[in-house]
């Protein structure tokens, strides 16, 4: 038994005391759900999920197409939408981005243009490791 605070009425004590045994009840026999229940929402997300992937593909594609109406040549620009990761599933290149934690808190525009600038980058003809 679960001992209860002694400024409790005694109608308000067996409440109590009820409440504790139904969830000491609950604990004790787990419920089960139905493998085909488990299935069913399995399949229902993986759809879900493929809707979203399926339409931020055709945003993308859309944007591609805004951004070289916009110039011709931008066509020739190398960017890059979309990247194979190490299993062969091509994913938005964003998906391969990771925050920087920064020391500090950057007070300015100035501080935080310095400390972007301090960044290491690769130049033209060089390419990331792995990159062919």
């Amino acid at each position: 038994r679960v001992p209860l605070p002694p400024n409790l009425t005694k109608k308000e004590a067996k409440h109590e005391a009820q409440g504790a045994e139904v969830v000491a009840k609950t604990q004790a026999h787990p419920v089960f759900v139905a493998e085909t229940t488990i299935e069913k929402q399995i399949q229902h997300e993986e759809r879900v999920e493929a809707g979203v992937v399926r339409r931020f593909h055709a945003f993308a594609k859309a944007w591609w197409k805004e951004y070289t109406d916009i110039r011709p040549p931008h066509r020739y620009r190398l960017v890059r939408l979309f990247a194979r990761d190490a299993g062969g599933v091509q994913s938005f290149v964003s998906t391969f981005l990771s925050p920087i934690e920064v020391p500090h808190s950057l007070d300015t525009p100035l501080h935080a243009a310095r400390f972007v600038a301090l960044l290491p980058r690769l130049e033209a003809d060089q390419h990331p490791i792995g990159a062919g």
